[in-house]
């Protein structure tokens, strides 16, 4: 359908019904379509009651959502309605299927392998479909797989453009065997996070999950009561959590899962104006960085040092740990004396203004130790990825962390 005054062509869904005769009858069109917008990929559910389709529909929440409307006995459709923040996400999610138990579709969210995903969604008690699941491999590759269709429980296709094809786009069979189903696979890992001061639940705090090539491999938000699960993960492996929210310090940490058994642990998060987090929680910031080669306190480090200074005095119960670092660049020994004399001069700095002396449990260089990117030996890097590597860190710790 085109779109008057702008000529714009838009996608319609059409519904046509079987007779008696087993001819198809005239296929007409559904009452929400619009002149404004496209509506596509319809698929009814298994009972007949409900339709699901995609829209660019206005009030969505990215490029296209999901939607889905009543069939009424007499044919008629109710007002679409939207699957919601849950399910749908910024991008676009195309190409729904549903079963009795599960919603079905493709999407290139943050946390696809690359292009359209295959993601699973379940269906709870309440009515309400649950929160999306990346299928992972083999169902997902780095290129697009999509328009995932079960012929029954263990049996069904989809469509790929992924390496070893015969053409642009593909269909692929599977088989799911009984002893490698989803729901068999107890690794996950499920927490809570809390803020780090006031020790309240933080909702939409975003938990992401990387594999060893530093991909994201899964993304999930908390819920009102600060929690999440990462489900479907392999056991006995390595991978990298990070958790994140608006106008909070970022923690990154590495975690390894189990065989065959869930994980629960909890996180706080350091407000992003604040000094002091959870102990043990390293704070940072863009000022405390050294000049190559230098370990002088440079006039951009003093502002930040200075607020963290008036906590400390102000909290004289507080202790910390200086951490500081070098980047790759120079022999390893001397890096090492190099960091050594940046945490000695960050603690001198303290010290002048007025932190007291049992304050700071230590104060060590760690060299190129620590890199926080790949900048290593004979690498090739900009100056500003270099300039991440070259800092101080400081680290509040409990009596027990001070032995």
């Amino acid at each position: 359908k085109l779109k008057s005054k702008e000529r714009v062509k838009h996608l319609d869904i059409f519904v046509s019904h079987q007779e008696e005769s087993g001819e198809w009858g005239p296929a007409k069109e559904v009452a929400f379509n619009s002149v404004d917008y496209s509506n596509g990929h319809p698929v009814v559910s298994e009972d007949g009651k409900q339709l699901y389709f995609v829209s660019d529909m206005p009030g969505g929440f990215g490029n296209t959502d999901i939607y889905v409307v009543d069939i009424e006995e007499d044919g008629t459709y109710s007002d679409p309605k939207n699957l919601g923040p849950l399910v749908n996400s910024d991008r676009k999610e195309m190409f729904p299927s549903v079963t009795k138990e599960h919603l079905y579709f493709a999407s290139d969210r943050k946390s696809s392998l690359g292009g359209l995903d295959v993601y699973q969604s379940k269906l709870s008690e309440s009515g309400e479909f649950e929160r999306p699941m990346n299928m992972g491999e083999p169902f997902n590759s780095v290129k697009d797989d999509f328009s995932i269709m079960f012929k029954d429980d263990e049996v069904g296709y989809f469509a790929s453009n992924r390496l070893g094809g015969k053409g642009d786009d593909d269909i692929y069979y599977f088989e799911i065997e009984r002893s490698t189903e989803l729901n068999e696979n107890q690794n996950a890992i499920s927490g809570q996070v809390f803020d780090a001061i006031t020790k309240e639940p933080l909702a939409n705090a975003t938990v992401q999950l990387f594999d060893i090539k530093n991909m994201v491999i899964v993304e999930v938000d908390t819920d009102d009561e600060g929690r999440f699960k990462l489900e479907n993960l392999i056991s006995n492996h390595n991978y990298m959590m990070n958790v994140s929210r608006d106008n909070y310090q970022e923690v990154q940490m590495p975690i390894i899962t189990k065989e065959n058994m869930p994980i629960d642990l909890t996180q706080d998060l350091m407000p992003a104006d604040a000094v002091v987090g959870n102990e043990g929680a390293k704070f940072k910031t863009e000022a405390v960085y050294f000049d190559f080669d230098k370990h002088q306190i440079r006039d951009d480090a003093k502002e930040e040092l200075d607020r963290l200074a008036a906590y400390l005095v102000e909290n004289s119960n507080l202790k910390i740990k200086i951490e500081s670092h070098t980047d790759s660049r120079g022999r390893a020994s001397y890096n090492k004396y190099l960091s050594e004399r940046r945490a000695q001069a960050s603690k001198d700095y303290l010290l002048a203004q007025g932190v007291a002396e049992d304050q700071i449990v230590s104060a060590i260089g760690y060299g190129e130790e620590m890199l926080l990117n790949d900048c290593v030996d004979n690498s090739v890097c900009s100056r500003a990825a270099h300039q991440l590597n070259r800092r101080s860190e400081f680290i509040f710790v409990t009596e027990e962390q001070e032995l």
